[in-house]
């Protein structure tokens, strides 16, 4: 029955989701549909739309450890989604010293066949255990990554694993 609610829950937060990006798209020229030019690292990516270069934090997952595989999980998922992602843009960063301006932190989706059902980038580095929640819950889905990680933990997956002691 949890499982059934669960997936209940996520179809609904997938359609507000899709929802809400559709409308900030309009609002907010940051957010809505991009095309990645590079995975930066395993929390940043570089995308591009209508000649505009923006590169991407994600909002709510830290990568530290575990970096490479983070990488290569998101070039995978992005490389699935034909190299596009949906950003929901939740501040700018404005850093004199960046080579690109206009740098945003976001959560990040890969779109899928279900348009109800988009991936959640940051919510797959953490149920992987490929990343921690960021400390600073200013992301929509703040809850969602928490449990993501939760779940991470449990099956010490990851960053996450025991230590085996020699």
């Amino acid at each position: 029955m949890a499982k059934l609610e669960l997936i209940t829950v996520n179809n609904y937060f997938s359609s507000i989701l899709t929802v809400i990006v559709l409308l900030l798209g309009a609002c907010n020229n940051q957010s809505g549909t991009w095309k990645v030019i590079t995975v930066e690292s395993g929390n940043t990516l570089l995308v591009s739309r209508q000649n505009t270069l923006r590169v991407v934090r994600f909002c709510g997952a830290e990568v530290e450890t575990m970096e490479q595989e983070a990488k290569q999980l998101l070039q995978k998922l992005i490389k699935e989604a034909d190299n596009t992602v949906i950003v929901l843009q939740m501040s700018a960063l404005q850093r004199p010293h960046q080579k690109i301006k206009g740098s945003i932190i976001a959560e990040v989706y890969v779109p899928t066949t279900n348009p109800n059902q988009n991936k959640s980038l940051e919510r797959e580095l953490l149920v992987q255990g490929l990343a921690k929640i960021s400390p600073v819950g200013l992301c929509k889905n703040y809850q969602i990554f928490q449990e993501a990680e939760q779940q991470a933990k449990q099956k010490h997956l990851g960053i996450w694993k025991k230590q085996k002691l020699p």
